[in-house]
């Protein structure tokens, strides 16, 4: 049980995307479809029964911070599995992309009004300590401040990683606010704040500077553009 920079959780129906040639790997993510990708894989060949090794809990990327779960999950629907391991850590699977896009295909459900659950609960199960990209982020980053407000994978999966690989560490001399999601409110003071996606068009700045990444997903090039105009050349990640 892992979550992942991008995509969210890695549990039953990325674990398709290991099968396929790694070429292919650099590909989908170099051309921004690795969502896209698991689904695909997902309805040519689903998977009949998932065991998840949940004894542990990591990250996908560095640092692999280990969380003891001491859980083992088993089922035949590849969605309903992901969704019970999202929730168990931490992660709202209705923010999932590749979740709701395989809901769509008739690959499993997302609904946990539909899924029966045998043995413990997901309330008993959940550790509030699971690593996101985000937590990565807010670590690397003191002065930045993420408001994710019920953002989807689009958001924090992809402007998460970008942010976590931008700069070598922490460069940023004020505040800076990153604000994601239809839920988020913009911070009262007077720091630079980037709003990002659609779902938070610039409808609102309070008198504050700040710049509007647009798109749905949001355009991850322009999101750097911003990022690096706050911050030294000699600090940037290449």
């Amino acid at each position: 049980m892992k979550t992942h920079h991008l995509a969210g959780v890695t549990v039953a129906m990325k674990n398709l995307y290991g099968l396929i040639p790694k070429e292919d790997k650099r590909l989908y993510h170099r051309i921004d479809r690795l969502e896209e990708a698991i689904v695909d894989l997902n309805m040519a060949r689903p998977s009949d029964l998932i065991i998840v090794d949940g004894t542990f809990s990591t990250h996908h990327i560095p640092p692999f911070e280990k969380q003891r779960l001491d859980l083992a999950l088993g089922g035949s629907d590849p969605v309903a599995v992901d969704t019970v391991a999202a929730k168990v850590m931490g992660v709202d699977p209705r923010t999932i992309r590749f979740l709701s896009w395989a809901e769509e295909k008739g690959i499993g459900t997302k609904d946990l009004g539909r899924i029966s659950i045998s043995g413990l609960s997901i309330g008993e199960a959940y550790r509030k300590d699971t690593v996101t990209i985000l937590d990565l982020c807010r670590r690397k980053y003191p002065r930045v401040k993420i408001i994710d407000g019920q953002s989807c994978t689009g958001c924090f999966g992809r402007i998460g990683t970008a942010l976590y690989g931008a700069f070598k560490e922490d460069v940023f001399k004020e505040d800076l606010y990153i604000l994601m999601g239809p839920k988020a409110i913009p911070p009262k003071t007077g720091a630079y704040i980037i709003l990002c996606g659609n779902c938070l068009a610039p409808t609102f700045y309070n008198g504050l500077k700040g710049t509007f990444i647009p798109g749905c997903p949001p355009d991850l090039k322009e999101f750097r553009r911003a990022l690096e105009s706050l911050a030294p050349s000699e600090t940037k990640i290449p």
